[in-house]
């Protein structure tokens, strides 16, 4: 896995992770398939560097214009 987070911001005392793809892949399985070990690795980063939990974890489709959320929310 490589790459860096594009954004994150805090809501709540607890962290919101977005990861912009730009892919022209059509259905939102392929992007949970292809970047769900991406986005939770940069889950796993972000919460030992800030000391804060990942909240939900957004990966943001430009092909499909839409968020898909990445395993459950707290």
């Amino acid at each position: 896995v490589q790459g860096i987070i594009d954004a994150f911001f805090e809501e709540d005392g607890k962290i919101v992770l977005v990861d912009y793809k730009t892919d022209r892949k059509k259905r939102e399985a392929d992007f949970i398939e292809t970047y769900k070990g991406q986005i939770e690795a940069y889950a796993a980063a972000i919460e030992k560097a800030i000391n804060k939990p990942v909240k939900e974890k957004l990966l943001y489709s430009v092909e499909l214009e839409k968020a898909i959320r990445i395993g459950e929310t707290e």
